[in-house]
Formats: structure tokens, C-alpha cells, sequence
């Protein structure tokens, strides 16, 4: 089978950039004919280890600095930009083998650009993935905890005039459309007007090995541990606060927290509140910002590491808890992240109530005091991230979804 993969940008070493190249190297180890069509492409930034072989091709066309200044002008600009994504789109469309068996955009971008396929070289299946749900009148940044932007009656009523175009367009010429989580199949059914699958991503278990854990010694330094890009739903603050509640019970803890805070302005705006808020609890002492790593660091930051924290909210799935199960290293999560509707509490994982610190440092407290918890978690979290969150499953169901997009596109004839 000849398969068209599509994504927004491979420019940074993001979840969703790791989840289209692992689909893309799976299904070629398979002996399927794989090409990945982007707009953008940094090869030596997304992922440069693990692209070889893959055949990868760059629209690479940037915005014109001519209709570029009219994106910043109030609701105009806004038409403007969107015009100038389609062309974008309906370029990279064109420029598309016209053999493909079946397309598969992995954001709601790419999305515009099998519609441009489909219609203009052939109609051909196309199944859409959607790991972040983001509709110009709702995404999760509209959850009040995480500083909903306020918009005017004139903007909601011309952003649902956007949503109605692109659901009824774009998102419509997919046969079948899958999330990574429940509750995001839950909402995006319910704005989409149609029945949403689930698929879950896989773990590089090889490159997070397993190393055995001993219980925490609570007279010396307990170390904790968090990695992620800086967005606001990672909710560090709340990490933060929990570390301040356990020195303040007297627990000599330490939180590293490794991930890239300076990509673009507001992840950058998110650290120097953070900063502020380590200075106000005074933990300048306690926390530690690495900002980014190597694939090398990185691992040793698990294996030094006692406890990982995860604290995001409305993530829809979340990698990097599961690197961190694979090196059998017990994990505390909240209960809004899409990792934590296949992990159970007391088993595998420890699952708090998301924006509660309180319950992150009760979590944590547990797995210092109760020895039978952590090494429990430790050996059986690693056996379920290594035996059921693996690349090779995540590419099964991805066959699955195309055999289904395959059978409604040929009843539609």
C-alpha cells in the first residue's frame, strides 16, 4: 500500500512530530511504500535519529512579507492568513504523488490539504488524526484554569463562521477522524457532529531502559522530575507548589525539570512566571530549569531521578510519563491527561485530581513512606509501558483505521 503521510511542520522535537515519523517507520519495516509531506522541515532538529530512510518532503514556502503585515490588522488580517494557508495547503497538495492509496493528515492543517487532493489529483480514503483539538472559538486553553482569552461577540460569531468552513470542508472530506483520548473523541464528537475513534501512541522503549529501583531513603535528598515542553497546560505551578508544601513537612526534596522554554514567546512568557513563582516560594535551592537536553541527558535524568511529576492539564496524551514507567520510574499524574484513562491508581501509576498541589504532594509523600508502593509501581508500571503503549501497536491500529476509511470511502461510490 502506498501511503501519504501529511503534517503541519517537523521543526521541532514535539509529540506529535515523534508520533507521524514512528507511524511512518513502522509501516515501511511493514513493506509499505511510506512519503511524509510537510511544510516545514528542520532535519536536524525533529528528530534526526530517527528519520533516516523516511522519505520526507518540504513545501518549504515561507509568508510572503507583503500579506504577512496584514495578519496583524484586527479581523482582516485574519481572512487574510487563512487565504494564504489554503494556497499553502493547495500547493502542498499539488505537489503529491497522484498514486497514493490512502492519506493520512495528522493535524487539522493537513487536514486542508488532503481536501485539496482528494479534489484536485484524486479522490482517494484519507484518514485524519487530531491530537490537539484547537477550533478558533474553543481549545483547551479556554479551560478557566488556564487563562481563557476573552473574545468579543464579533469575534465568536466571524470564529464560528471559521469553524463552520472548516468542519463542513475541510474536516468532512476525511472518512474517518481519530484522537488520542476519550474525552477529546467526547468533545470533538460533539463539535464535529460525528462519530470520533481513539488511537494511543507508543513509548521508545529502547531508548528508556528499564533499570531497577531501590525504595527512597527519606534521610537523604528525595529527587524529583518533570520534562515537557513549556506550555501553559503543563500546569509546573502546581509542581512547584507541592514541592513547597513538602519542604515545609520537612522533606528534603529536589524537582529538575527538563524541556525547551524557548521555542516561541509564550512558552518563554510561562518561564519567567515560573521563575517568579520559585522566587516567591522561595525554592531557588530546590528547583532546577535544564531548558533542553540530549537524548543522552535525558535518560540520566530518569535514571537519578526517585519521582516523576506530571501535572498537566487536558494534555491529550502524554509521552514522556510513559518514557518515564518504561525506565521503572514511578510516575504521579493528574487525572486530565489522556495517559491516565489507561493507568491505574495504586497499580501502575499514582492519578491525583488535576489543579490540586495538595494531592501532588500527598502522592508524593506516599510513594516516600510506603516502600511496597513505590517498588510496585516501579516493576509494574515499566511492564506496561514496555508490553502495551509500543510503536508496533499504535501502527496496527493505524492499519485498522485505514481498512475502516477504506470501507466508508467505497460505500460513498
Amino acid at each position: 500500500m502506498k501511503i501519504g503521510l501529511i503534517i503541519h511542520t517537523l521543526d521541532i522535537p514535539g509529540g506529535t512530530q515523534r508520533q507521524i515519523i514512528m507511524l511512518a517507520r513502522e509501516l515501511v519495516k511493514r513493506g509499505h511504500e511510506v512519503k511524509l509531506f510537510t511544510f516545514i522541515y528542520l532535519p536536524k532538529i525533529s528528530f534526526p535519529e530517527l528519520t533516516g530512510g523516511l522519505s520526507i518532503i518540504a513545501l518549504d514556502q515561507k509568508y510572503s512579507p507583503f500579506l504577512a503585515r496584514f495578519f496583524r490588522l484586527r479581523f482582516i488580517g485574519t481572512f487574510v492568513h487563512q487565504w494564504f494557508e489554503s494556497r499553502r495547503c493547495r500547493e502542498l497538495a499539488l505537489r503529491m504523488d497522484p498514486d497514493f492509496d490512502i492519506l493520512s493528515p495528522h493535524d487539522q492543517m493537513s487536514m486542508r490539504v488532503a481536501y485539496f487532493y482528494k479534489k484536485l489529483i484524486r479522490d482517494i480514503p484519507s484518514a485524519g488524526l487530531i491530537s490537539d483539538l484547537f477550533l478558533a472559538n474553543w481549545s483547551y486553553a479556554d479551560d478557566p484554569a488556564l487563562r481563557p482569552p476573552h473574545r468579543t461577540f464579533l469575534q465568536r460569531l466571524i470564529n464560528w463562521f471559521r469553524d463552520e468552513h472548516l468542519i463542513n470542508k475541510y474536516l468532512a472530506a476525511q472518512e474517518v477522524i481519530a484522537v488520542l483520548n476519550d474525552r477529546t473523541a467526547h468533545i470533538a464528537g460533539a463539535f464535529l457532529h460525528r462519530w470520533i475513534k481513539v488511537v494511543r501512541p507508543g513509548v521508545d522503549i529502547d531508548d528508556f531502559p528499564y533499570i531497577e529501583r531501590q525504595p527512597i531513603d527519606k534521610t537523604k535528598k528525595i529527587k524529583l522530575f518533570s520534562h515537557n515542553f513549556f506550555y501553559i497546560h503543563r500546569r509546573y505551578e502546581d509542581t512547584l507548589e507541592a514541592v513547597a508544601m513538602l519542604r515545609d513537612r520537612g522533606y528534603d526534596v529536589d524537582l529538575t525539570i527538563v524541556g525547551n522554554h524557548s521555542f516561541k514567546d509564550t512558552a518563554r512568557a510561562y518561564y519567567e512566571r515560573l521563575q517568579g513563582l520559585v522566587r516567591k516560594l522561595h525554592l531557588e535551592d530546590r528547583v532546577t530549569f535544564r531548558g533542553e537536553v540530549s537524548a543522552e541527558d535525558l535518560l540520566k535524568e530518569h535514571h537519578k531521578a526517585q519521582i516523576f511529576v506530571n501535572a498537566n492539564h487536558l494534555q491529550t496524551w502524554g509521552i514522556a510519563p510513559f518514557e518515564a514507567l518504561s525506565t521503572g520510574l514511578p510516575i504521579v499524574i493528574s487525572n486530565t491527561i489522556g495517559a491516565s484513562e489507561v493507568l491505574t491508581h495504586g497499580e501502575n501509576a499514582l492519578i491525583f485530581e488535576a489543579l490540586h498541589p495538595e494531592e501532588i504532594a500527598a502522592n508524593i509523600e506516599r510513594l516516600i513512606n510506603e516502600p511496597d508502593l513505590y517498588m510496585r509501581i516501579s516493576k509494574r508500571g515499566s511492564e506496561f509501558a514496555r508490553t502495551k503503549i509500543t510503536w508496533q501497536r499504535w501502527a496496527d491500529d493505524f492499519l485498522r483505521f485505514f481498512a475502516e476509511a477504506k470501507e466508508i470511502h467505497d460505500k460513498k461510490k
